[in-house]
């Protein structure tokens, strides 16, 4: 069986916090303050690489018109090579995908707030015309103290796009052995896609 794609978030991805959900977990004798985030992405069709590499052959189709007559050439989009949905009344797919020991940070009022040994899951695809992509997926974390509840909740009351990154258990490994500058991060791991941050910026203009 082949290697499935590592998802990760490069540092600077615009998301949107849709959901925030305080709780505790039981751990031992312990009660864990715990937290579930709901989280909004919307860029590029080719995320759905991410996943599997047959999804965006699968939902979505060649032109057939010309760039400039698909929404997203007014906002100088890149042009996907697959930008019409084959089955527009379709409802969001949902990915059971159930990821652990990621790390999270988030910009919420230029401040990073880090959140360490994160569950990924409950992803869902909608497709959107014109070759864009909506993923929705939760971020599950324990040990949240009440300054970092408080930015979670302010994130989630404004409804605005945060800057984030979503490292994978290797890259989480590597950024706590030592600290790097931008220029030496260390790669993705192998099998991961590379996403065109920018893209995803400018994509997020279809949802303002």
């Amino acid at each position: 069986m082949s290697k499935r794609p590592t998802f990760l978030l490069a540092e600077g991805t615009r998301i949107r916090i849709t959901s925030h959900n305080v709780r505790s977990e039981t751990h031992g004798d312990e009660n864990v303050p715990s937290a579930d985030i709901g989280i909004q992405l919307n860029g590029h069709n080719n995320m759905l690489a991410m996943f599997d590499a047959g999804l965006k052959a699968a939902l979505y189709e060649k032109a057939k018109t010309t760039p400039s007559d698909a929404a997203q050439g007014e906002l100088s989009l890149p042009v996907s090579d697959l930008p019409h949905v084959r089955f527009p009344d379709l409802a969001p797919l949902h990915h059971k995908r159930d990821l652990q020991g990621y790390m999270l940070t988030l910009s919420i009022d230029d401040a990073p707030v880090v959140l360490h040994d994160c569950k990924v899951n409950k992803f869902s695809f909608e497709c959107v015309e014109g070759g864009s992509l909506i993923v929705r997926f939760r971020v599950q974390c324990t040990g949240v103290d009440g300054d970092t509840y408080g930015k979670l909740a302010v994130a989630y009351t404004k409804g605005t796009d945060i800057e984030c990154e979503l490292v994978p258990p290797a890259g989480v490994a590597k950024k706590q052995a030592t600290v790097f500058d931008d220029d030496d991060l260390p790669p993705p791991p192998p099998g991961s896609i590379a996403i065109d941050v920018g893209a995803f910026n400018q994509a997020a203009q279809l949802y303002p």
